[in-house]
Parts: structure tokens; sequence; C-alpha cells
């Protein structure tokens, strides 16, 4: 690369080539232009705390809210200020959408939180997201399913149209959903479920302790051996108080059926870290604007609607075989006969299409890591230019 760049007749300009040129990264350029000079010209004014703020209500933190959004407004004689009119709220609402959260024109703990984070944070989020897109696979005509994990969304693109698009629940922190690419390569319907054994030990143990039956209502079954020559044990004859996280000398299995955690279908993608996306019977979760919940596979919002697209090109196999498939109840693995790429990734700043930008907690507080190894390489590079250049360091 060096070599190229000396080599150049306009290295600025070859260096510049080398950038992505997807159309989301442009917008992201334009974006973090725009922060930069929202950062340098003006501040914005800091919402202090206190009641909930909504439509109706008077305040005397209104006139800085309408300052904050942008919200120009000349009350008449009669009318006040402090007045949280429908104008407001709007604004307010548009605000909430942009930044994940429930659009409902209330300003809260969460939404007053996201309010009064500074320009220059802002600034610091998009030249991440910058850093996190230049590392992504670029747009291409075959079919990607991006999962971006802060923003709990699938997405299905070919090229830059999005085909399809829905909610996603990943992982929880501690169990945080990884960054990878793959490809679908497999869909089964009606799955079981072998639990994993750190799941079984911290989750699923205290719930044989305390509601055993409801455990084997739900079509948990318990053996002991390897899989393939495993020897089942009635799960309710075990003293599941003598059994503990170290002694614990069972795997577990739930059988397919409508209480089963992966749903009616299990989209499975090779990976070094036993996750895979599927369907979930606890649909009131999507609900939520939060949906870090899981122990770092996936849950589909809509898992037939995804199964139908990479399935599309699978002879004999359609939405219509897909659903009598599920309806047989029985388990049945199908090959994708051309896997589609997947890539999940991690982008807390997003720029539309419209010129808007969006924003999203840091879940995993990966933005922050990647931003501490920036400085701290950036120290690095400023402390061998002020002893001389080092040519090792790079």
């Amino acid at each position: 690369l060096l070599a190229s760049v000396l080599g150049a007749a306009e290295p600025a300009a070859y260096l510049a080539s080398l950038a992505p040129t997807a159309e989301r990264y442009r917008r992201m350029k334009a974006a973090l232009a725009d922060h930069r000079r929202i950062a340098t010209e003006r501040a914005w004014p800091h919402v202090p705390a206190g009641p909930i703020l909504e439509l109706g209500t008077y305040d005397s933190r209104v006139p800085l809210l309408r300052r904050r959004l942008g919200v120009t407004r000349t009350p008449s004689a009669e009318e006040d200020a402090t007045l949280y009119d429908s104008k407001l709220a709007a604004a307010v609402r548009r605000f909430q959408a942009r930044h994940g959260l429930g659009a409902d024109g209330r300003v809260g703990r969460l939404t007053l939180a996201a309010l009064n984070v500074s320009p220059a944070a802002r600034v610091r989020q998009i030249e991440t997201g910058l850093d996190w897109l230049r590392a992504m696979a670029q747009p291409t005509p075959a079919p990607q399913i991006v999962i971006n994990l802060p923003e709990f969304r699938l997405r299905v693109f070919e090229g830059e149209d999005e085909i399809l698009e829905m909610a996603v629940i990943v992982g929880r922190e501690a169990r945080a959903t990884p960054i990878l690419s793959s490809r679908v390569t497999e869909v089964v319907f009606n799955p079981s479920w072998t639990v994993p054994m750190k799941l079984a030990r911290e989750d699923k143990l205290p719930q044989l302790r305390t509601d055993l039956r409801a455990m084997a209502a739900q079509g948990f079954r318990a053996f002991r051996g390897l899989p393939g020559e495993a020897e089942e044990i009635d799960i309710l004859s075990i003293d599941w108080s003598k059994v503990t996280g170290r002694n614990f000398p069972y795997w577990l299995r739930q059988d397919p059926g409508p209480r089963n955690a992966l749903g009616e279908v299990r989209l499975t993608f090779p990976n070094t870290f036993d996750v895979f996306m599927h369907g979930t019977p606890d649909r009131y979760l999507f609900r939520r604007d939060t949906r870090s919940l899981s122990s770092g596979c996936i849950r589909l919002e809509r898992p037939l609607d995804l199964v139908e697209y990479v399935m599309r090109n699978t002879p004999g196999w359609s939405r219509e075989t897909a659903e009598e498939a599920i309806a047989t109840g029985e388990t049945k693995p199908v090959a994708v006969n051309r896997p589609v790429a997947l890539h999940i990734v991690y982008i807390t700043a997003l720029a539309r299409a419209d010129a808007t930008v969006e924003f999203r907690e840091d879940i995993y507080r990966l933005d922050e890591l990647l931003q501490d190894i920036v400085k701290a390489r950036s120290r690095a590079i400023a402390a061998s230019l002020a002893d001389g250049f080092a040519p090792g360091l790079f």
C-alpha cells in the first residue's frame, strides 16, 4: 500500500480512492461534516432534570427544550412560553424516533439523557461509525443480510436496495451477540433446543429447582452421557436441589412445540460462537425499544418472511410449503440451495437517505472501546514524532 501511494501521480487522490464507495458511507461523511460544524459554531442548550414534560404541561425548561430541538415559537399575549404545546410534542416524537426511543412525545429520563449528549460526543460517535463502516463488507449485487446490533434491526440488501427489514432481539451485554460474517446455509423447521451448558447451569437450574413441573410441561428433558449415546433421565425424578453449577452431570433438551425457545424455525450459519437466528414464543418482547435480551442468539420478529427469502431458490420450497412443514410438528432440516451472505455489524450512528442522522445506545460499549484504542494509538504516534520518526511503529 505504501509503495502504491509513493508511486501514484496524485497520492492524495489515490488515498481517497481507498475509501468505501457505498452511498451509506458518503452520507455518513456528510453527517460528520455537519456535526463538526455544529460542534464548532454552537453548543445546544442543556435541559435540566425535573418532572416529565408532556403535552399541556407548563415548565420553565420548555424554552430550553424548544431551543435544543430548533423549534421556534413566539407566543401571543394570551399565551405562555412555558407551555408544552403540540408543535413541541411533535418535535420530541421526531427526536425520539431518530434515537430509537419510544416516540410518545414525553420527555422522561431516557429522552432527557439523549437530548443532553453534547455535539462533540455525537461527532465522536459518527467518526466511530465511519471506522466500523470501513471494516464492513461493501454492498454487492448478491443478497446480503445485515443485522445492526445497537439498532436491533435486520435488513436484507441487494446492492443498495433494501428488500426486507424487521426487528430483532440480540444478546444482552454479559452474553453479547458476536460481530461476524457468515452465510445462512440451513433452515430447521420445528427445531428442538439443546441448552448450552452455561445457560443450563446459570439459567435453567434455578428454574428446575423452583418450578420443575412447569419446566417439564414446556418440553424440557434431561440426558446423561454423550449425544448419540446418552441415556434419558426422567426430569421429574431428579432431586435438583442437590445439583449445583459445578456438579451438573446432565444436559438439557427442549422438544419442538409452541413453547420451544427457538419458536417454529431456526436459521443456521457456520460460526465458532454457536449462535443462530430463530423465532420465539415471546412475541411481546418486540414491543420494547431496547432489545438486548437474549443469551447471544438472534430472535426474529418475522422469521417466516426471512425463511421465504433465503429459500426462494431452493427447489420445492415456498412460504406455503414452509408453513406445511411447520404444521407437521416434526423437526425437518433443509439445506439452502444458494446460501445467503450474513453480516452482523455494530454501528450506533446512521445517516439516512433523507439527510437525517439516527443515533443508538452503545449497548456493548464497543464504541467506547474503539475510541480508547484510537486515542492510545494517536498518543503513540504523537510521541514517536516528537522523538523522531520510528520505522517500527507502523
